[in-house]
């Protein structure tokens, strides 16, 4: 018995192999750490080179080839998709485009006669159709316009995350970023005229009496 406490008392100081079992302890914290920071750092870098390659390829667009070539062959999405693709491999990019008048316009809301004063296009009230689009919101053209034509870019790109670490604690392993540029057309000839506008009603069923174009 004297024996068997002696060996007791021995395993209790022995602290051979304590590293090990504190490192087991310690090692996933800090991996998981290790993983999330360069995930982060991962995305980052994404949204540079989305940022820098939409600016680049804004000033191009800006001239009477490069809005051709959007508006022709698609050469602005393949730009981006390349750039994006060689550091988010399997990655979408979904590039829109709408055409202003002026600078004015790009955040612009079309005029709304707002009896109820509560901000929202209700039935029973009107609207300034500036666009023709027949639903109130900005006054942008879809497309790149024309010469002198103020183009708002926006791109949204979506891309798997580098390490899944969201996903195993319930997350969704892709995430999404977007940039946006606004350039104008070079004035390669005249600036057309913008688009009269027409007064319609919030609720789409509803008719007005036929004012004309403003």
């Amino acid at each position: 018995m004297k024996q068997f406490y002696q060996h007791l008392k021995t395993f209790r100081h022995n602290q051979n192999g304590a590293a090990v079992t504190e490192f087991g302890f310690a090692a996933p914290i800090f991996i998981v750490l290790a993983l999330g920071i360069c995930d982060i750092a991962h995305g980052l870098y994404v949204k540079a080179i989305l940022d820098g390659t939409v600016q680049k390829i804004g000033r191009e667009a800006a001239l009477q080839s490069g809005a051709a070539n959007i508006a022709a062959n698609g050469a602005f999405e393949n730009q981006l998709r390349q750039a994006v693709n060689q550091i988010a491999p399997g990655a979408t990019v979904v590039p829109t485009y709408q055409s202003f008048f002026s600078y004015n316009d790009v955040q612009r809301i079309e005029v709304l006669n707002d009896t109820n004063s509560n901000g929202s296009c209700d039935a029973g009230e009107t609207f300034i159709d500036e666009n023709n689009d027949q639903v109130r919101g900005g006054v942008g053209q879809q497309g790149v316009g024309g010469p002198q034509d103020i183009v708002l870019v926006n791109v949204n790109v979506e891309f798997s995350r580098l390490f899944p670490i969201f996903s195993l604690i319930g997350g969704n392993n892709r995430t999404a970023y977007t940039a946006r540029t606004v350039f104008k057309n070079q004035p390669w000839a005249s600036q057309a005229t913008a688009n009269s506008s027409v007064v319609r009603p919030c609720d789409p069923d509803a008719t007005i009496p036929d004012s004309g174009d403003l």
